[in-house]
C-alpha cells in the first residue's frame, strides 16, 4: 500500500504506477477553486491527470475528470474509510480505454470519440459556468462545441481555446442524462 502526505509536485503521480486505479486522492487547485476533487488516478501524462471521481455523499464513482497538472496546487492520499467501503461494495475504478492524455487537444478528440457529450470548464474565465456539448470543429489551438441548453436542446456553438480549458468531464450521470435526452428522445 502506498502512503502519502501532502505533496506539492504533481509529477510524483507520473513516477508511481502503484497509484493507477488503486489510491483515492484529494486534489486541490487553490488558484481555481476552493473545493477539492476526490477520485482515483486512472491516467496521467506530463500535462494532464485523469481521475475516476467519487461523488462525496453517495460514494459512487460518478465519471471522469481531466485536469492540467499545472493547475494542481497540492494533493494527498485519502486515508478515510472510503476506499475500503467501495471495495466491500464491489465498486472499482475503471481505467477508460482509448483516452489520450498527451495534451488537451488529444484528450478532447479521444474523449469525444468514446463519449457522445463532453462537459468543458473554463474556470479561470467563467468560474461558475460549464458548457456541455459535442465538438463540431477542432483547429490547432481551439475547439468549437455545439452546446446544449438547460432544457436539453441543442443551443449555440461556442469556441474554446485549449489553453483556457481547466477541466474536462465525461461519463458523469448529468452528462449521460443529457445525452439520453438529446440522442434517445
Amino acid at each position: 500500500m502506498v502512503t502519502l502526505t501532502v505533496l506539492h509536485k504533481p509529477s510524483f503521480l507520473l513516477q508511481n504506477p502503484d497509484f493507477l486505479a488503486k489510491v483515492l486522492i484529494n486534489v486541490w487547485r487553490k488558484s481555481i477553486e476552493k473545493y477539492q476533487i476526490q477520485g482515483f488516478v486512472v491516467g496521467s501524462s506530463n500535462k494532464l491527470l485523469l481521475l475516476h471521481v467519487i461523488e462525496g455523499n453517495n460514494l459512487h464513482l460518478r465519471g471522469y475528470c481531466a485536469i492540467p497538472l499545472s493547475d494542481i496546487t497540492s494533493f494527498k492520499a485519502d486515508k478515510t474509510f472510503i476506499t475500503r467501503a467501495l471495495q466491500l461494495q464491489g465498486k472499482k475504478p475503471i481505467v477508460p480505454a482509448g483516452i489520450d492524455l498527451t495534451d488537451r487537444r488529444e484528450l478532447l478528440e479521444s474523449a469525444q470519440q468514446k463519449y457522445p457529450l463532453l462537459n468543458v470548464h473554463t474556470e479561470k474565465i467563467a468560474p461558475d459556468r460549464c458548457f456541455i456539448g459535442r465538438i463540431v470543429k477542432q483547429k490547432t489551438r481551439c475547439i468549437t462545441l455545439q452546446t446544449i441548453n438547460m432544457k436539453g436542446q441543442w443551443a449555440s456553438e461556442r469556441r474554446f481555446a485549449f489553453k483556457d480549458i481547466t477541466r474536462l468531464e465525461f461519463d458523469t450521470g448529468y452528462v449521460n442524462a443529457l445525452s439520453d435526452v438529446i440522442f434517445l428522445g
